[in-house]
């Protein structure tokens, strides 16, 4: 398998396992690595060497491999929702991945599992206390997204309209989709899969990547949103 075959192969599937022969070849010779990398630059991707995977990630604009923002948007916002739900359905997500490996990163995951109600509070509360904050960052509009949130019906079917499950429900079925997440439906619980591990561990290690996420929790991403 040459060069070329092998990204064909990681832009159909998105990963693949490091142990594959074809890719510790490749990896093995410094040059080839090179093209390989050149590749994924060209097609506006990179590519994340991870222990047991390699992944293809695209870039946070690439809107055919991956999603803009204003297709992020497009996914997520349902029935003429304004732009204050994309920041709650971001809020949530960054919340799932502070519970998971927190801001203050260094041993990694810091559990197996979190049960969906539990996440719904600890989502409710950190926006309770953003809204509280005097030093909160200017970009990030707490006010607005805690009192939609509560505006919100607290009924917990997930088919419930404008209620706070439902808002929950778009934003881990998206994650799922992306095969971030597992959902346990016998004790409505939420696992991390071994791509959002990896993900995560690259992102939280790297300088670049730590930068971005504390970007992100600082406000910068809701600013550009």
């Amino acid at each position: 398998m040459n060069t070329n075959e092998l990204f064909y192969a990681l832009l159909k599937e998105r990963e693949l396992p490091s142990n594959l022969p074809e890719l510790r070849q490749i990896l093995a010779d410094e040059n080839r690595q090179k093209e390989l990398d050149a590749l994924a630059q060209a097609f506006d991707c990179q590519i994340i060497y991870a222990r047991s995977k390699v992944y293809l990630l695209p870039e946070r604009d690439n809107d055919i491999l991956g999603y803009s923002k204003a297709a992020l948007k497009k996914r997520l916002l349902k029935n003429g929702q304004g732009v204050v739900f994309y920041y709650l359905y971001m809020f949530i997500i960054l919340t799932l991945l502070d519970e998971f490996y927190g801001t203050s990163y260094g041993q990694g995951k810091t559990r197996p599992y979190i049960q969906v109600g539990n996440l719904m509070n600890h989502v409710h509360e950190n926006l309770q206390k953003g809204a509280a904050r005097d030093n909160a960052p200017a970009q990030v509009p707490y006010q607005k997204m805690l009192g939609q949130y509560e505006s919100l019906k607290a009924e917990l079917g997930k088919k419930e309209k404008n209620s706070r499950a439902q808002l929950f429900e778009v934003a881990l079925r998206f994650l799922e989709e992306q095969r971030l997440i597992i959902r346990l439906e016998e004790n409505d619980s939420i696992r991390t899969t071994q791509r959002l591990d990896d993900l995560a561990d690259y992102v939280l290690r790297s300088s670049q990547g730590y930068e971005l996420m504390m970007q992100i929790l600082g406000g910068e991403e809701y600013a550009e949103a």
